[in-house]
């Protein structure tokens, strides 16, 4: 669009050379052709020139689907794999280990796009990118000899360094140096999106700070004794102080912004690291904080007990590694690997068949028919079970049988919370305040001003809803 423009241009100038005519600007740049080629693009999906369709990228932009808060939410996470729909290679379908956390394992399409169509975990997190030249400068100062100025001979062991795929100096303790440029990164000096990866057999050090990598938070464990904070080596930077600090602001907020800790007081604190999937290579994550615990006594020469015994509700665990040498993070939660859609789920890990079905059907949910069936008669009701997600009711007669539709069907669940689940539900709703049945002629009813009482409806039943 922008060089067919500037195309216009020049002619509309060459025309006024020519023609020893005054150039006008707002004449020679056309905003039709901006204006109409964006409108184009936007609506059919076709990225490029409209003359040119063919060789034209689809599916650029997309139609947002409204149809739930759900499936709007599983939308916005979506992502597509470049690769033809009629492939036969059933390798980039499957899912990899680094997917771990980023994406979701159960949240694909069926059909031609299965495993092609992918989407994020709930933590996951695409980077915006930051400036690399202050690093650059910070591990200058901190002995790293620029590229130019390196001499294989001389250092022939030194440490390659890589600033987002450039090579840009050598360094001869890269221990030192990614001990510093870790504590800069933990201590919020640096971008908390920098990616930090040591390649020790390569003797590689590589650092991303470049848009586009997905990452996932963790809490980090501390690697060595720090006498300021007392934390110990080997225990979560998280501190119960912290966690008590992040309770009471959430029952209490505090009226001062600048006071609140929320996430950006976690990750300033070092309680918390982005990994991106490089990084995690390079890590070593445990399950649950309880691991980390386990971890402790078996290097204390605590001998565990590895026998779930007769409790047959009692989580099956791994064994522990004896062969671990330290624990550098911990997992949040290990249902942060679902995406937005199999969160809903309740207890997803009991039947995870099931969740692959669930999961394309969640989105598209709304109210419909429970199974619950009360009995009226007229004029008393003798149970009447009318709860306050009313959705509609069914047309019924006195002595008859009618349902009701709540719209919270499924059992609580933690992300449900965030979510909006909750809050903004599928469906409409029903609110009336006097809902009367005439006689005994089906599916009528009459809607009564709030001043009139029930008494005054002769026999009629009346119930509310608000």
């Amino acid at each position: 669009i922008i060089r067919r423009m500037n195309t216009e241009l020049s002619n509309y100038l060459r025309r006024c050379v020519e023609g020893n005519r005054h150039f006008n600007l707002a004449v020679g740049i056309k905003p039709g052709t901006l204006s109409n080629g964006l409108k184009y693009s936007l609506a059919t999906g076709n990225w490029g020139d409209q003359k040119k369709a063919m060789s034209s990228t689809a599916g650029v932009s997309q139609v947002l689907n409204r149809y739930t808060f759900a499936s709007t939410l599983s939308h916005l996470r979506r992502t597509n794999t470049p690769i033809g729909r009629d492939g036969k290679l059933a390798k980039p379908r499957q899912l990899h280990n680094t997917h771990w956390g980023l994406v979701c394992p159960a949240e694909t399409p069926e059909g031609q796009a299965c495993g092609l169509v992918k989407n994020l975990s709930l933590m996951c997190y695409v980077s915006v990118g930051s400036p690399a030249e202050p690093l650059i400068e910070f591990m200058i100062n901190r002995g790293m000899e620029v590229v130019e100025e390196y001499e294989p001979l001389r250092y022939p062991h030194a440490t390659k360094i890589f600033v987002n795929g450039v090579w840009v100096g050598v360094h001869q303790d890269p221990k030192h140096l990614v001990s510093q440029v870790l504590d800069t990164r933990r201590k919020s000096y640096l971008q908390y999106e920098v990616s930090l990866v040591r390649e020790i057999r390569d003797q590689e050090f590589k650092i991303f700070s470049d848009a586009g990598r997905v990452m996932r938070p963790v809490f980090t464990v501390q690697q060595e004794d720090d006498p300021e904070t007392g934390i110990e080596k080997g225990h979560l930077v998280l501190t119960k102080e912290l966690v008590n600090k992040l309770a009471k602001e959430q029952a209490e907020p505090p009226e001062d912004p600048s006071e609140k800790i929320g996430w950006e007081g976690l990750i300033r604190a070092g309680a918390v690291e982005y990994l991106d999937a490089e990084e995690e290579e390079t890590s070593m994550i445990c399950m649950t904080p309880e691991d980390l615990e386990l971890y402790r006594l078996q290097k204390a020469g605590v001998a565990l007990d590895d026998d779930n015994g007769d409790d047959l509700n009692k989580r099956l665990k791994t064994k522990t590694n004896p062969t671990t040498h330290m624990y550098t993070h911990c997992e949040i939660h290990p249902s942060m690997i679902l995406g937005i859609c199999a969160s809903i789920i309740p207890f997803p890990d009991h039947n995870q068949v099931s969740n692959l079905g669930q999961v394309l059907s969640g989105p598209l949910l709304t109210g419909s028919f429970s199974p619950l069936v009360t009995r009226i008669n007229p004029p008393w009701v003798s149970r009447l079970w009318v709860s306050s997600s009313l959705i509609t009711l069914a047309a019924w007669t006195p002595w008859q049988t009618f349902s009701i539709i709540p719209r919270n069907l499924w059992p609580p669940h933690g992300s449900m919370e965030f979510l909006k689940f909750r809050e903004l539900p599928a469906g409409p709703k029903c609110h009336c305040r006097y809902c009367l049945l005439l006689g005994l002629q089906p599916g009528r009813f009459r809607y009564y001003e709030p001043k009139q009482s029930s008494t005054e409806a002769c026999s009629e039943v009346c119930f509310s809803v608000h």
